[in-house]
């Protein structure tokens, strides 16, 4: 039930947080472009609208401070007049949705989610507006053609991508780990039954937890094998399976051996087959 609930709670935070920043980033971006379109109006510098369009697209996680508390405050303005919320109370929905989500993922209490987090440094919600807004940038830039066929869910489940990478992910990996320590295996007995004729894995009733695996007997049925032996079998059948090789070779017809050559490349061949790394994506927006 606790879960149910927490779910409900972040589905509502999440959807209201996401549809404004949505809201914004895609108005500012189509916003852009049709500048760009009206600088594009002629004939000859139609061709070049798209990527000139990407070309302002690049500068975005390259905007200077003074650029970039510009183009936040903006935003700001536009949360009051629009959106009647205020940062902090964004803010507040962000750390709401991180401690949420850290509840579900762990399946544990409020009380013990926010020990877990007392020293945990949350994003800002200027740094989280940033990089969703670098984020949707370098979708459009790697689709231009398509800014106005984005739709909405698509563009939330990005921004969900976004969020994850804001999660205290090691705080929550220890505790998972921790979760999976406790659980008690030491009772259960595994036993192997080859000379049955069932085919299946069962626990036995009034067995003290003790699991029956029963195999059904075949010519190469398994069979214990202590380690000792196994040591002395195994360095038997390298020598078994050297002389089976060599016998076999021997009795082989070289009419029906089937030769493959294998062509020797050249280095140069290489270097020009070899895929060309796009120098792009190593820090395109930094993601």
């Amino acid at each position: 039930m606790l879960v149910k609930s927490n779910i409900d709670k972040i589905y509502r935070l999440k959807s209201k947080l996401h549809n404004i920043l949505i809201k914004y980033i895609y108005k500012y971006l189509t916003r852009v472009f049709e500048k760009e379109k009206e600088s594009h109006i002629t004939k000859s510098t139609r061709a070049s609208l798209y990527p000139d369009f990407q070309r302002v697209l690049l500068k975005i996680p390259k905007w200077s401070e003074k650029k970039l508390n510009k183009e936040y405050s903006k935003f700001l303005k536009w949360l009051s007049k629009k959106e009647d919320v205020t940062e902090e109370d964004l803010q507040i929905i962000l750390i709401n949705i991180i401690k949420l989500s850290t509840e579900i993922l762990i399946n544990k209490s409020d009380v013990y989610v926010d020990t877990l987090l007392q020293n945990h440094t949350f994003p800002t919600i200027k740094k989280y507006y940033l990089k969703c807004l670098r984020h949707i940038s370098r979708i459009v830039y790697e689709n231009p053609k398509s800014l106005y066929q984005f739709k909405t869910n698509f563009l939330t489940q990005e921004l969900e991508n976004v969020l994850n990478l804001f999660l205290p992910s090691d705080k929550i990996k220890t505790v998972l780990e921790f979760i999976n320590e406790e659980i008690d295996e030491t009772n259960i007995q595994i036993e192997y039954d080859f000379d049955s004729k069932s085919d299946s894995i069962s626990v036995r009733p009034n067995s003290d937890q003790l699991l029956i695996v029963d195999k059904e007997q075949s010519e190469r049925s398994l069979h214990y094998v202590s380690s000792d032996d196994l040591h002395k079998n195994y360095e038997k059948s390298d020598d078994n399976l050297s002389k089976s090789i060599s016998k076999h070779l021997k009795n082989i017809d070289n009419d029906s051996v089937k030769h493959i050559k294998i062509p020797k490349m050249k280095q140069s061949q290489y270097y020009y087959n070899k895929p060309k790394i796009n120098e792009l994506e190593e820090y395109f927006f930094n993601e």
